[in-house]
């Protein structure tokens, strides 16, 4: 996965879509074994490292921007978009759709 991509941003069931977020995150920016988040505001965004988990999932780890309880887990679809899922502290607390 390289390159920008643009967003939904999805409450924990997947039905229900949160403009809200949508306002403020703006998508994830891919380079080889890291991402940045986009956002509407401030500078870059929150950078994290990507690994592959053995499954075919991209799974983002944010601890080297400071939030170690923070990761994110992205699947590729058959339509060539990804669903993805926020994770704290271990737990899942929403989810978010992919496309490029």
């Amino acid at each position: 996965m390289s390159g920008s991509t643009r967003r939904t941003v999805r409450h924990l069931s997947g039905n229900d879509h949160r403009p809200a977020g949508e306002l403020i995150w703006k998508g994830k920016t891919f380079q080889r074994d890291t991402v940045v988040n986009n956002f509407a505001f401030g500078p870059t965004g929150l950078a994290g490292t990507t690994s592959q988990d053995g499954n075919g999932n991209t799974v983002i780890d944010y601890s080297p921007s400071g939030p170690g309880f923070l990761t994110d887990r992205i699947s590729p679809n058959a339509d060539g978009s990804y669903t993805g899922a926020v994770y704290v502290g271990g737990s899942q607390v929403g989810s978010f759709g992919l496309s490029r």
